[in-house]
C-alpha cells in the first residue's frame, strides 16, 4: 500500500470518527437545550432557540467540516460551479421529483401541516438546514470518503451517516421508533433523500446542487 493509498484511507476513517464524535456531541447539545428550558422562561422565546441551535451548528458541524474538507484537500472545491446548467439540471430536476412526492404523500396520508409555522421556523428547516446538513454530509464527509471508495458505496455510508444526524432529534422529540416504522416520511425516506443529495452533488459537479435538492425537499 503506498503513501497515498494510506492517506486516504486514513481520511475516510477519520471524517467517520469525527462524524460519530459529532453526533454524540449533537446529542448532548440536546440534552443541554432540555436542561435550559427547564430552568429559564427565555428558551421558549423562538428566536432565542433559533440562536442556539444555529450557534451549536456552527460549532458541532461547520467547524469540524471545514477542518475535514481540509484534511482532504477538498476546502476550496466543494461550491465550485464547473457548470450552473448541470448544477441546476440535476439540483433542480432531483429537488422537483421530491417536491411532487412529498405533495403525493401529503394526499395518501391526508397530512398538510407544514414543516415550519412562522419566518424564524422556515430560515431554520428551509435555509440553514440545509445549507449546513449538506456542507458537513456532503461536503466534508463524502468528500472525505471518496478518497478512499468509490462513489455509490461513499454515498450509500454518506446517507446513513446523514439518517443519523436525525436520530437524536426524532429521540428526543418521542418519535424514533415512529420515524423508523414509517415507511413514507421517516427514517428510510431520509436515506432515500441522503442519497439523492449526493447524486446530485456528484452529477451536478457542486454542493449548490445538492443544496438546491434539499431546500425543494424541506420546502413543503
Amino acid at each position: 500500500m503506498n503513501n497515498e493509498t494510506q492517506q486516504n484511507k486514513h481520511i475516510a476513517i477519520i471524517a467517520v470518527a469525527v462524524f460519530f464524535i459529532i453526533l454524540i456531541a449533537w446529542t448532548g447539545a440536546r440534552l443541554l437545550w432540555l436542561s435550559l428550558e427547564s430552568h429559564f422562561e427565555i428558551t421558549k422565546i423562538e428566536w432565542v432557540e433559533f440562536t442556539y441551535w444555529l450557534i451549536v451548528k456552527a460549532i458541532l458541524w461547520i467547524m469540524p467540516a471545514i477542518w475535514m474538507l481540509k484534511r482532504c484537500g477538498k476546502a476550496s472545491e466543494i461550491f465550485r460551479i464547473r457548470s450552473w446548467r448541470k448544477t441546476l439540471s440535476f439540483g433542480l430536476g432531483i429537488g422537483g421529483a421530491l417536491l411532487v412526492m412529498s405533495v403525493g404523500s401529503r394526499i395518501i396520508t391526508d397530512n398538510w401541516s407544514m414543516p415550519y409555522n412562522s419566518l424564524i421556523s422556515f430560515l431554520g428547516v428551509v435555509i440553514i438546514a440545509p445549507i449546513f446538513e449538506e456542507f458537513l454530509v456532503r461536503g466534508a464527509v463524502l468528500s472525505s470518503l471518496k478518497r478512499k471508495v468509490t462513489f455509490i458505496p461513499a454515498n450509500l455510508l454518506a446517507a446513513l451517516l446523514f439518517t443519523l444526524l436525525h436520530f437524536p432529534g426524532w429521540y428526543f422529540n418521542g418519535e424514533l421508533i415512529t420515524m423508523l416504522l414509517n415507511p413514507l416520511n421517516g427514517a428510510l425516506a431520509i436515506f432515500i433523500i441522503g442519497f439523492l443529495c449526493g447524486l446530485a452533488a456528484e452529477k451536478g459537479e457542486s454542493l449548490f446542487a445538492a443544496i438546491i435538492v434539499h431546500l425543494l425537499n424541506n420546502l413543503f
